[in-house]
């Protein structure tokens, strides 16, 4: 799904820090994080090419 043009996007995600991280401060409520939705919210006009943990 990649748009003609497109800054291409790449997510790298520490899954170690980013399940502590979202643990200590919301407890259980956010470990449900959809990180490919949150990375085409924050970039849309960027083709998500692709998400590393």
């Amino acid at each position: 799904m990649e748009a003609a043009g497109a800054e291409r996007l790449i997510v790298y995600i520490d899954g170690f820090n980013l399940y502590h991280g979202l643990h200590d401060a919301a407890g259980n409520r956010l470990l449900w994080l959809d990180i490919v939705k949150l990375a085409t919210t924050l970039r849309p006009r960027s083709a998500l090419v692709q998400v590393k943990y």
